[in-house]
């Protein structure tokens, strides 16, 4: 289904949910959502999932910037004060 085609569908599904709500309103709050549906996927394909057994953009991010750690054992304020610590480490 093409993006035209899903955000009319999730438009005509808002109005029968929404009687008041107006066509306009309908596709602008359609079109958002598919919008979001769209950022989102594309966050998580190229940001946070690893399906090429490479690291994903922010795993690399990460290493270039100095963290030596696991990263599945570890959580988002460990990492940037690995970041950190190696970073002052260099000067």
């Amino acid at each position: 289904m093409t993006y035209y085609q899903t955000v009319k569908e999730t438009a005509k599904d808002l109005k029968k949910d929404f009687k008041d709500l107006s066509t306009a309103d309908a596709l602008l709050i359609a079109a958002k959502i598919e919008q979001a549906e769209l950022i989102a996927g594309a966050i998580k394909d190229g940001l946070l999932v690893n399906t090429s057994h490479k690291p994903v953009a922010l795993e690399a991010i990460a290493m270039q910037l100095g963290f030596k750690g696991n990263m599945s054992g570890t959580d988002l304020t460990e990492a940037v004060m690995s970041i950190h610590e190696a970073i002052s480490n260099k000067d």
